[in-house]
This record gives C-alpha cells, structure tokens and sequence, in this order.
C-alpha cells in the first residue's frame, strides 16, 4: 500500500505541468495520507530503499519550485530527515543516508542565498519580556522605576534588530558545519510551524522524544 501510493504520487508530479503546479501544491497540501506513506517510507527505509532517492529528489525539487505549499510540504519532513541522518552518523551508517544527506544539503544551499542568487540576511525583532504576551505577564512598572535608564533599555527592547544570516553555501556535512547546517534549516522550520499539518507537528514530537531517550 505505501509503495503504491509513493509511486502513483512521484508519476503525479512527474505529469504537472507548471500552469497546473499551484493546483497540485493545494490538493497535494491537503493529501494526509500521503504524508502518512512518507512517514511510513522514511521510519521503513531498509525496507523500501528503492524509493529513497527518488523520494528525496522529489521533495527537493518541490522546495525548488518556489511554490509555497510544495515548499511547506517538503518542509514538514525536515526534523525527521535530520534525526535520520544525525542517527546513522552516530550508527555509522552515513553510506546508507547519502540521498538524504544530500536533500538537507540541498535545501540549506536554497535558504541560505535569495533569487538573484545573493547571501541571504533575516532581521526580525526579539520579543521583549517588558510586552504582554499570551506567554507571561510583565513585571508592573511603578513611577518610582520610571527611570530615564529604565526607559531607555525599554525602548531598545523592543526596537534592537536580530540578524540571521548571511550563511555561506557548503558542499558537503561535517564536523565543523553539521550543527550551523541544521540550526539553520531548523530556523527556517520554525518560520513556518504555524503552517504546519498536526501528524508533522506529532513527528516532530516523537524525534524530540528519540532524541533525549
């Protein structure tokens, strides 16, 4: 059943033709079971090591398209594609994790320059602890600590810029940027978890869980 499926969906995409992409990325965005049968796949990936390849070739030609859905579809596998590759290094059995290696170099490579082929640079704003949030209640402010200290630190709080980035292009995983490599495509996941299907956030879960076990 998930060979099946795993092959009608790479014929699928194969017969897509670019007026109909934005069309396949809705539907395909909606399709639970075959993000079930990837799973499956990816958990089972002795047994169906014929399709590990071109299911990774798939999943980066799909965040190579620029088509949101089909890059938050590939994206949704990317804590599972690194517990699989982090745990066959530990095992040393990385031969057996080239192609998904190789995706996750992949999409580090697409994320860290923008279209015009340039570095890329992130600034967005650290939230202030000063702020409300759904999160905690701020410590009360009385006229007393109203200081022009005070407000000057409250001020930079909440205007003071976080860059990420611009990351350099790589070739291959190694000991020296396995760790960069992988903070950053977890960066970029997390840009998009609001967008993410609930199974992919009960993935996520269970690497988290395999990973402190």
């Amino acid at each position: 059943m998930t060979e099946s499926l795993i092959n009608e969906w790479l014929a699928d995409y194969a017969d897509v033709s670019p007026a109909e992409l934005s069309t396949f990325a809705n539907t395909l965005s909606q399709d639970n079971e075959i993000v079930r049968a990837l799973y499956v796949l990816l958990e089972e990936r002795n047994k169906y090591s014929e399709l590990i390849d071109p299911v990774c070739n798939q999943l980066f030609n799909f965040y190579r398209s620029r088509e949101v859905q089909l890059q938050r579809f590939t994206l949704q596998f990317v804590p599972t594609l690194i517990f699989i590759y982090l745990n066959a290094l530990a095992h040393g059995d990385i031969k057996n994790c080239r192609s998904v290696e190789t995706l996750l170099i992949g999409l580090y490579n697409l994320e860290v320059v923008s279209e015009t082929g340039d570095s890329k640079t992130v600034s967005f704003r650290l939230p202030s602890l000063a702020m409300l949030s759904i999160y905690h209640e701020p410590s009360s402010l009385t006229h007393a600590s109203l200081t022009e200290s005070a407000v000057r630190h409250f001020e930079e709080c909440n205007s003071k810029l976080v860059c990420w980035g611009p990351l350099p292009q790589i070739e291959t995983l190694n000991a020296q940027n396995r760790l960069k490599v992988m903070t950053a495509l977890l960066f970029i996941y997390n840009q998009q978890l609001s967008y993410i299907q609930k199974s992919a956030l009960e993935q996520l879960c269970k690497v988290a869980t395999k990973c402190v076990n």
